[in-house]
């Protein structure tokens, strides 16, 4: 299975329409910095794992 993340933590995504997909987590992103905080994404197998520190 190829990795759906890149070496910038963020997602690649494998949807058609990559222009209208891929934001969400992206906001997710700027909010936890404008907190202080820090966002990891990693992949295990056919899952991924966001885990958010604020």
């Amino acid at each position: 299975m190829e990795s759906i993340i890149n070496q910038k933590q963020k997602f690649i995504t494998t949807k058609e329409d990559k222009l209208n997909h891929g934001i969400g987590l992206e906001n997710v992103r700027r909010t936890v910095k404008k907190y202080d905080g820090d966002m990891r994404i990693s992949q295990e197998n056919e899952r991924f794992i966001v885990l958010i520190n604020i």
